[in-house]
């Protein structure tokens, strides 16, 4: 047995230390694949330029939407903001910061030729501007893709990730606000999922079962796309019979091969926990990348103390406001009111307040997006005449002359030399 396990290890180890790792030949073929989507970008624009009727125009969209799921789980893992902003983007304006001043960029991408391609004729103008501005954004992209060193770890991760964006925007019709073509996208994303597997599933002989298992998804996920109409898809069981499974196995896959992994290559963390098994476990997401508090931070001392902070209207102006005015933990963290009240004579926000329920998770705050962080966020109602009309230098002369809170500030901080600083109360709030 220890010998049979021995030949296995150096066998897999020679397998990954050839002059062609699997990665080596899938480069290739992503590069190609690049280089076809352009070519496919240009060919849909000639179609639209010529006047060709929307029967063809549709055919050749289609061979460019096929292409974009063959390129989509690489260059969404290895180059996410290009993703974002330039080639499969939402369809929706962004804020963006120029000369510390927003400023609102339109969107560009795939999802926005998806909606105007859906009528192709009407929309033929803003169709075609779109398509050379992706042009020009895929003829910049295509120097980066030549010089990509696409390693097994990329490969495996990046394919893992595209899994939940199978089903998150997807199946979901999110990626296709147009034309609905997302079962269709689907059969070309599961087919490249098993051309990118194929040389890794050689590799995976000591888990038979498990190789048979991402085999077993793949091919149940293409039964039911076989066919099947947007509005009656069967989204559930594509999650549980399909989803879920290659999620699970291909972590399994990843770990028996013995790939590095992104946690071994730097410390910068995730949204994702990796290790998870199941995006609905417990564990999924990383609440940690999105605040600056560290989860060393998150003791039972600070929670309580941040509680405490919470509900304390003294550290306002006049003693008129705490967090929990406008975040109400009975009502969703909100205060059930169409508009807000205001510290300055009572008056009304024009909005109401947004819950804090799930809130980490959130890129910017307040809903014209001002703030970045939870953190930031806190310092807008701490200095707004309108809320808590402060400072910090008050609110801590508040609390140090409060023997309760000096010493729940050490219960929590008692390592740090200064224990009553900013910092420390927002991880507290946090």
């Amino acid at each position: 047995m220890r010998i049979g396990v021995f030949v296995a290890a150096v066998a897999l180890l020679f397998s990954f230390s050839s002059s062609q790792r699997p990665a080596d030949e899938l480069k290739e073929q992503f590069v190609s694949d690049v280089a076809a989507f352009s070519e496919a970008i240009v060919n849909t624009h000639n179609a639209v330029n010529q006047g060709q009727t929307v029967t063809e125009i549709h055919a050749e969209y289609q061979e460019l939407r096929r292409l974009l799921k063959r390129i989509e789980p690489i260059v969404m893992y290895t180059d996410p903001e290009f993703a974002v902003h330039y080639f499969n983007g939402a369809p929706l304006p962004r804020l963006a910061q120029t000369d510390n001043k927003p400023e609102i960029v339109e969107p560009i991408g795939m999802q926005v030729i998806d909606e105007l391609v859906a009528d192709p004729i009407a929309n033929a103008d803003e169709l075609k501007a779109q398509l050379r501005t992706l042009l020009l954004q895929m003829k910049q992209y295509k120097v980066i893709a030549a010089g990509l060193h696409m390693s097994d770890r990329i490969v495996i991760e990046a394919l893992r990730y595209d899994v939940l964006r199978l089903f998150t925007l997807g199946v979901t019709g999110f990626d296709t606000p147009g034309t609905a073509r997302a079962i269709d996208d689907a059969q070309v994303t599961l087919d490249l999922y098993e051309q990118y597997l194929r040389p890794y599933m050689k590799l995976y002989r000591t888990s038979v079962a498990n190789g048979a298992a991402l085999t077993n998804a793949i091919r149940t996920g293409h039964e039911l796309c076989d066919n099947a109409d947007f509005e009656a898809f069967d989204r559930l069981t594509f999650y549980t019979d399909v989803i879920r499974p290659l999620y699970a196995e291909l972590l399994k896959l990843h770990n028996e091969l013995r790939i590095e992994k992104y946690a071994e290559t730097t410390r910068i963390p995730r949204a994702v926990n990796y290790e998870a098994e199941s995006m609905f476990d417990e564990d999924f997401m990383n609440a940690y990348y999105f605040v600056q508090q560290k989860e060393r931070e998150n003791s039972e001392t600070v929670r309580s103390l941040g509680q405490q902070l919470f509900h304390d209207r003294g550290l306002s102006n006049n003693s008129a406001f705490s967090c929990a005015t406008c975040h109400q933990p009975e009502k969703a963290f909100t205060d059930g009111k169409v508009t807000s009240t205001l510290a300055s004579e009572f008056n009304s926000t024009p909005r109401n307040a947004m819950t804090l329920s799930n809130s980490v998770f959130s890129k910017s705050f307040f809903y014209d997006l001002r703030a970045k962080s939870p953190e930031m966020q806190l310092e807008h109602v701490i200095f707004n005449p309108d809320e808590f009309n402060t400072d910090w230098e008050t609110m801590s002369e508040y609390l140090h002359n409060d023997s309760v809170y000096t010493q729940m500030f050490a219960n929590a901080f008692g390592d740090q030399k200064d224990q009553i600083i900013p910092a420390n109360v927002k991880t507290a709030l946090v």
